[in-house]
């Protein structure tokens, strides 16, 4: 199969080198360019080339500069524009000259009868001299990424994002937390849409200062703006990652022996392909040329060293060795069983000799009188048809020894021993009769095959004593007689024994570690067709990690089963865990040839609401499972290993940690030659990706299925991988997606935009002429798992299922038509709302909405501001504790209705709530005479708002909306917040201490908050808590917090009093009595902050989860906001606006 596939690398800066069309051997690619646009005009993404030769009928000035704009820095372009009119046009000559040399470093115009020839070069990208010349220009803010870090770093980013920052700089080092921070940032992209984030490695040599000076740097370089990833090389040198296409590679038709760089014969007549090698310390990779028949799995070779390693061998030297192992054409062989290349043409004899010296001793090969007129016995069984005992003979005699050889059973050793023979013999099923007879006799017997002193464990216990043998022997004269042997070449003896070719051994194991399931067994089954015969597949629970709804999976798990060629374990084991893993292989009754790391644990959120918890539970199946397993596999002496990685990596909203633990494994895998990452897309009859209620896709899955593979077609890369592996070094390998579908789900991203074929003019018309529309409908649809008929315009994408992971993808996908976030998605916003947002976008119209002028802020006159003045019923929400109305001011923006909003100013009374509430109604009154009327409270202000409520009920006015933000009535009756002091009880007016208890709460609400403005407020106000003078606005906030909780404190005492005396349970009893009294609390809505004032609360019990609202009013509407006590008036601004009509 010639699989087409994808590497990522790093090239030199800018330099994004494009995908070939048909021929891969070419290296450039035919596009149709719109030179009268300016790039960022086009309906593609930005492209940088290398080199442009083009062919154009007439050129302009404005054309250039498009061209210039196209290229890399230090690009080259070459334009031929026919002349079509007889002689030159000497004025659009020097035009073409002086737009081509304002624009590019060097350049040439050459003209003749019927062509004019641009050639121009763009300039080239000048590093700075940062460390040698002290270049000291100031970054802007920069933010470290360190593995394990990740939460750390949050609110930073989140403060940087609510203050507007346009880039967010993250920088990390080229190790492990630097690959974990790719897969981070590119998944942050996508979640906090309108700011850019841009990751910059370092190679570890650089200072924390001069990466601020670098980026610094960086981020004033013309050409960059839309790369977000960065390398920096020890020399300062930039890199930018591009994905680009490999090279093809051809499976030969009729493979032969010869075709396979390395290879091993199994014991079963096949053969299987093997990695490159990797040389231990003290050994040396070898070539065989020519090898002898194996005895015991010893062989003599001759061959020529290509890696020599850390020993003082030479490459390409020849030599002679005794290794061994199975039948191979490379060997890795200790450097103290290499010896001398005089021993080529006696390569059948080394062994013989080997095994005779083994047994005689050092002391006999030095003196052979030792052993003269001694007896030596060969016992050899039935079974034996090799040239062994032959040639053992002949050592022995030409060492002065009588020699007989026996075959056959043991019980005739009997008549034939004599006291001090030397008995050699090969270890049999009657080894252990076979010692009883010589102990008998007082014989000498060595097992030269014995599984645990024979030559072999010999050898491989202390490799140094072939070397020595064989330089005692260096000036023994051996007569031919001892030096004949046969040997041949290992393609010889390969094809003499008709092997045939598979990709797996059939005598090792194969783990598919965290693969019980149906990706797992089909792997399973694609490995036994291949070869395999031994094939472990491990999950947390074993067996029982398959779905029994899911009959595919039992089915084949049965089929794998029944075969009687085939050792299927299905064990249960933590891929993270040592003791787990210890236990499985020692329990395994073999060595593991290759593994497949199939692991993988998903938490899917946000960012902004991940725990320590949710965010680090997806890395154990990854980056602690892969540790795991170099703890307890030797990994580069394995066949293969392959971590099955997700396309995530490349950035997916909610995925942030995912993202990260993926590319963390992807650089952990790469310093091993014999494995890699396959990165996968969505399995489309996998267990993730299947329903197994009804075995159809999930719906919310259904946007991946256009560049979806199944779980066969990611077997044929798994097989394409292994094979190239054995030919060319790589890391990463990556499937050609559907990249024009990849880029609709995920995003633009300069990692693979110029994989995308980029549209003709024609196309680019056709789909203007048919209008956004449908294409805005199929989005939408495939994001909520829907058809077009289940869609309803006007219905809130919420009510279909909309959560914060697809509206962040959605957000992602109408990128393109419409900027939109993904927290604007969440608020209640329909199809019809997108496509008039889309068409305000496209063609801007008059805003006719009059704007509050905010320098008017709590100036005197003016209680009532219309901070959106248009037609309709205005909402007239009133401020919080804190009496301003800065918070309200990110719903003017969403706003497409009146908004009112009460402020105080210096003319409002606060001498009781009161006063202030019918100051506060007669000034709603003037500005909105007639109702019906639509309140909304903030905050500690509840029970302002419930005042005024009362007020226009006692008017007679109606009241057709009531909701109150963070805020309930019921807490006013809460000890934990309201915890009145003895002297605020004795004046009935709130103490120093209890103003500022109260402030504190209000200001670690701020804290929590990601809006700089509230920080720095919060900042200020603890300042002036603590007695320093600030700022008079500050002053003045201070104070206005102090005449609030004065005047609501008195109210609550005062209602809460009986007989002179203040009871907690007097105030639950009033207060919920003047609430029901109110008309309008029966459609009242509360607004309830996961991060606001219920963190106020400490553990709430179930009763205040709602901050109490429903014990005073049950019938109450109460709304659950994933948001922070500032921000939650932006999330709940577009149902503020809408949703009062349905109730």
């Amino acid at each position: 199969m010639n699989e087409r596939q994808i590497f990522c690398d790093y090239s030199t800066a800018g330099k994004g080198q494009t995908s070939s069309d048909d021929d891969d051997s070419c290296s450039c690619r035919t596009v149709e360019l719109d030179l009268d646009s300016a790039v960022k005009d086009q309906h593609v993404p930005r492209y940088f080339y290398d080199i442009i030769i083009g062919i154009s009928s007439e050129m302009s000035s404005s054309r250039i500069a498009v061209l210039h704009d196209l290229l890399i820095p230090g690009g080259i372009v070459i334009v031929i524009i026919l002349n079509d009119i007889k002689g030159q046009l000497p004025r659009e000559q020097d035009s073409w000259r002086a737009s081509v040399g304002k624009h590019f470093r060097s350049s040439n115009v050459l003209a003749s009868c019927r062509y004019f020839i641009i050639e121009a070069q763009k300039q080239t990208l000048q590093l700075p001299e940062i460390r040698d010349n002290g270049y000291e220009k100031k970054g802007p803010p920069m933010l470290s990424f360190r593995l394990g870090g990740e939460l750390g770093i949050r609110n930073e980013i989140l403060q940087l994002q609510s203050s507007g920052t346009a880039v967010i700089w993250i920088e990390s080092t080229t190790d492990v937390s630097g690959a974990a921070a790719r897969g981070f940032c590119r998944s942050l992209r996508r979640e906090i849409l309108g700011t850019n984030v841009r990751l910059v490695l370092f190679n570890e040599t650089w200072l924390t200062r001069e990466r601020s000076v670098y980026i610094g740097w960086l981020s004033s370089v013309d050409g960059l703006e839309n790369e977000s990833e960065f390398l920096v090389e020890r020399n300062g040198q930039l890199l930018l990652p591009r994905l680009v296409h490999s090279l093809s590679f051809e499976t030969p038709q009729d493979p032969s022996i010869d075709s396979i760089r390395y290879w091993t014969a199994t014991a079963t007549e096949s053969i299987a392909a093997s990695p490159c090698p990797r040389v231990p310390p003290n050994h040396v990779l070898l070539s065989i040329s020519l090898t002898s028949e194996p005895d015991g799995n010893v062989r003599g070779l001759y061959g020529r060293i290509i890696d020599a390693g850390d020993t003082q061998w030479h490459i390409h030297s020849y030599v002679t060795a005794i290794a061994c192992g199975p039948l191979s054409n490379f060997a890795i062989v200790h450097t103290g069983q290499v010896l001398a290349p005089r021993w080529k043409d006696q390569l059948g004899a080394l062994v013989p000799i080997f095994i005779a010296s083994s047994y005689l001793g050092f002391g006999s090969l030095k003196d052979r009188r030792r052993v003269q007129n001694r007896r030596a016995v060969l016992l050899f069984g039935n079974e034996d048809r090799s040239c062994l005992p032959e040639r053992l003979t002949r050592v022995f005699e030409y060492f002065g020894m009588s020699t007989i050889v026996v075959v056959g059973a043991a019980p005739q050793l009997l008549e034939l021993l004599k006291p001090g023979d030397l008995v050699l013999s090969n270890y049999n099923e009657h080894h252990k009769s076979i010692r009883s007879i010589c102990d008998f006799v007082g014989a000498s017997l060595y097992l030269w095959d014995d599984p645990v002193n024979g030559i072999l464990e010999e050898i491989k216990r202390n490799p140094w004593t072939v070397s020595d043998i064989f330089d005692i022997l260096l000036d023994t004269n051996f007569p031919p007689s001892v030096l004949s042997g046969s040997f041949q070449t290992p393609s010889d003896l390969v094809a003499a024994r008709a092997i045939k070719f598979c990709l797996f051994r059939e005598d090792v194991f194969y783990l598919l570690h965290g693969g019980i399931g149906s990706l797992g067994l089909q792997v399973a089954l694609w490995m036994y067709q291949k070869g395999a015969r031994k094939i472990v597949l491990t999950s947390r629970t074993g067996g029982q990690a398959l779905s029994r709804k899911n009959p595919a999976s039992f089915n084949l798990l049965t089929y794998l089963s029944e075969q009687q060629d085939l050792e299927l374990r299905l064990e249960c084991c933590d891929a993270s865990s040592l003791s787990d893993m210890q236990r499985l292989m020692s329990n395994l009754p073999g060595r593991i040839g290759g593994c497949i790391l199939l692991s993988v644990i998903l938490e899917d959120r946000s960012y902004v609401n991940h725990t320590s918890e949710t965010y680090n539970r997806v890395f154990p199946a990854k980056t602690e499972a892969f540790t795991v397993l170099e703890k307890t596999i030797a990994i580069e002496q394995l066949e293969f290993l392959v971590t099955v990685s997700s396309a995530a990596i490349f950035g997916s909203a909610g995925q942030t940690n995912y993202s990260s633990a993926n590319t963390a494994v992807d650089f952990m895998i790469r310093r091993y030659p014999n494995a890699f990452a396959l990165v996968a897309p969505a399995i489309i009859d996998s267990d993730t990706v299947i329903d197994p209620n009804t075995l159809l896709p999930r719906p919310s899955l259904e946007p991946w299925a256009p560049w979806a593979m199944t779980s066969r077609h990611l077997c044929a890369c798994l097989e394409d991988g292994l094979e190239r592996m054995r030919n060319q070094a790589f890391w990463l390998y990556i499937p050609d997606y559907s990249w024009s579908e990849f880029q609709k789900f995920c995003g633009p991203s300069s990692l693979y935009d110029h994989l995308i074929p980029m549209p003709s003019k024609t196309v680019v018309e056709s789909q203007n002429q048919q209008g956004v529309l449908s294409q805005i409908e199929r989005l939408v649809c495939d994001s909520l798992g829907l058809s077009i008929e289940e869609l309803s315009p006007d219905v809130p994408l919420t009510a279909y299922g909309l959560d914060s992971l697809s509206a962040s993808r959605l957000s992602v996908s109408l990128r393109h038509f419409l900027p939109i976030t993904q927290l604007q998605l969440l608020g209640d916003i329909s199809l019809r709302d997108i496509l008039t947002l889309i068409r305000r976008t496209t063609n801007p119209i008059k805003d006719n909405r009059k704007l509050f002028d905010w320098r008017k802020l709590n100036l005197p006159g003016e209680t009532v501001v219309k901070l959106v003045d248009t037609e309709g019923i205005p909402l007239v929400i009133i401020h919080g504790a804190s009496g301003i109305i800065l918070a309200f001011k990110g719903m003017q923006e969403v706003f497409d209705t009146p908004l009112y909003a009460c402020q105080i100013t210096p003319d409002t009374p606060v001498s009781s709530l009161q006063s202030m509430a019918l100051f506060y109604f007669q000034k709603i009154k003037l500005a909105v005479p007639n109702g019906p009327y639509r309140l909304a409270g903030y905050c500690g202000t509840c029970l302002l708002t419930l005042e005024i409520a009362r007020n226009f009920e006692s008017n007679g006015d109606e009241i057709v909306q009531l909701a109150f933000v963070d805020y309930s009535p019921a807490l006013y009756t809460s000890p934990i917040l309201w915890e009145f002091d003895a002297p605020s009880l004795q004046n009935k007016v709130a103490s120093i201490p209890l103003v500022n208890k109260l402030l504190d709460i209000m200001l670690t609400l701020y804290e929590i908050s990601t809006s700089k403005t509230h920080l720095d407020i919060a900042r200020d106000l603890r300042k002036v808590a603590a007695g320093h003078v600030e700022r008079e606005l500050m002053m003045s906030y201070y104070q206005i917090f102090g005449d609030i909780c004065r005047t609501i404190t008195r109210f609550l005492i005062e209602l809460g009093e009986t007989n002179g005396a203040f009871s907690y349970h007097t105030l639950q009893v009033e207060l919920t009595t003047l609430v029901k009294s109110i008309k309008a609390c029966s459609i009242m809505t509360v607004f309830v902050a996961s991060h606001g004032m219920i963190q106020s609360l400490g553990q709430p019990s179930d009763e205040w989860k709602d901050l109490g609202c429903r014990s005073i009013v049950p019938e109450a509407q109460v709304i659950f906001v994933e948001s922070d006590h500032i921000t939650v008036l932006d999330q709940v601004a577009d149902r503020l606006q809408r949703e009062w009509r349905n109730v």
